[in-house]
């Protein structure tokens, strides 16, 4: 089967395995015996007719020992995180994810159901900044002019228009667990942590002294970022001041 392909016009729900997360993390963040999560991928730019080589992908807040083959298990979580910019996942590997269903994309009302995005968080409240919504972040069809400005204090919350790997996006599990469980972790508790989960995946010996500064300032980003499930409902994934004014 050609995921790509069937991304053009479906929404794609795929589930996969946590075993690039250390076991003993895994039993104390989400519970003894997980094995599984769960993502939702689409093309964001379907209601204009276009197609896009980077997509929409949301992690569901729900994990399960046990591997769930029906969508309608999947598909009324919410999102751990906001939804990220992804290539199509590995099939095969130690990375790889499985498709656990489909169904057709429709262009009813997805414009309102699109997340909006901001460049950058290295911005003070009352800053005028960018931000991008509609679908119109997708790069390889050439929309991703952001014509909307707001105060940075309306958008931190929001997750950044880059475009990951969905092997990396496991990371971003890992930081919103954490933050979720403890976020007063020091400088060293989470360096520790972060060593032990590259360590789990083959990449620490791997990176220079510079790259493991880097991936820790990344890191420590992400562990900065408000625990996505406590942002009320209204404003997740959206500009504040647009959600006011309605």
């Amino acid at each position: 089967m050609n995921i790509t392909q069937l991304l053009k016009t479906e929404i794609c729900y795929f589930s996969f395995e946590l075993n690039t997360l250390p076991p003993d993390e895994v039993n104390e963040l989400i519970g003894e015996k997980t094995k599984f999560g769960y993502a939702r991928m689409l093309n964001p730019v379907y209601y204009l007719g276009y197609t896009s080589s980077e997509y929409l992908c949301g992690i569901y807040d729900f994990f399960s020992s046990e591997q769930k083959n029906n969508i309608e298990d999947i598909k009324g979580y919410p999102f751990l995180f906001n939804q990220k910019l992804t290539f199509p996942p590995d099939l095969r590997g130690r990375y790889k994810w499985r498709l656990v269903g489909s169904e057709l994309q429709s262009r009813l009302n997805l414009p309102d159901e699109l997340p909006h995005m901001i460049t950058s968080h290295l911005h003070k409240d009352d800053e005028i900044v960018s931000y991008y919504k509609n679908g119109v972040y997708a790069v390889s069809v050439g929309l991703g002019q952001a014509v909307n400005e707001t105060q940075f204090k309306n958008l931190k919350h929001l997750g950044e228009k880059s475009i990951e790997s969905t092997r990396y996006l496991i990371q971003y599990i890992y930081a919103e667990l954490l933050k979720r469980k403890n976020n007063n972790y020091s400088p060293e508790e989470l360096f520790n942590k972060l060593e032990k989960f590259l360590r789990n995946v083959d990449e620490w010996e791997n990176l220079t002294e510079r790259d493991k500064k880097n991936v820790f300032s990344d890191f420590i980003k992400l562990m900065h970022r408000p625990v996505y499930r406590s942002i009320p409902e209204k404003y997740r994934e959206k500009a504040i001041n647009e959600v006011d004014k309605q």
